[in-house]
């Protein structure tokens, strides 16, 4: 059975506008929610392949040249009474790795962003002011 020209218009749209998404999110967002599994795959074999994210880094060279002139700027700072903090969340789940969706053919695949955040896990925090440490302590859930 062929699919039909509504399908595969529409698939086409939904999957420009919302690249790497899944066949059933994909047929959703076309007006078409309860399409096959096995249509919605024929259709989309037609108009594009199943490809991962291409992965970038979290700093552009904007942000790593934003970076270097506050160094420059404040290097002769007194940073003796100046409390530095950094947090770290220990996840249970470890890292989200799926990161593949259909993608039409002739288009790039699109860009992601490591997951920062998210899942079950322990948040802990901890700062320097001059030579002593504060922490570390564990962050109550809920707290931002």
């Amino acid at each position: 059975m062929k699919a039909s020209l509504k399908e595969s218009t529409e698939s086409s749209v939904s999957c420009q506008e919302t690249p790497h998404k899944s066949s059933n999110e994909i047929f959703q967002a076309a007006g078409m929610p309860n399409v096959p599994k096995n249509t919605c795959c024929r259709v989309l074999i037609t108009l594009g392949k199943v490809k991962a994210m291409e992965k970038r880094p979290a700093l552009t060279k904007k942000h790593k040249e934003k970076r270097l002139e506050w160094a420059w700027a404040y290097m002769k700072q007194d940073f003796s009474k100046v409390l530095f903090t950094d947090e770290c969340r220990a996840t249970l789940d470890g890292p989200d790795s799926w990161a593949s969706g259909w993608v039409l053919h002739g288009c790039p695949p699109a860009t992601r962003v490591r997951r920062q955040q998210g899942g079950q896990g322990v948040m802990f925090w901890a700062g320097i002011i001059g030579k002593e440490v504060l922490g570390p302590f564990q962050v109550a859930d809920g707290v931002k």
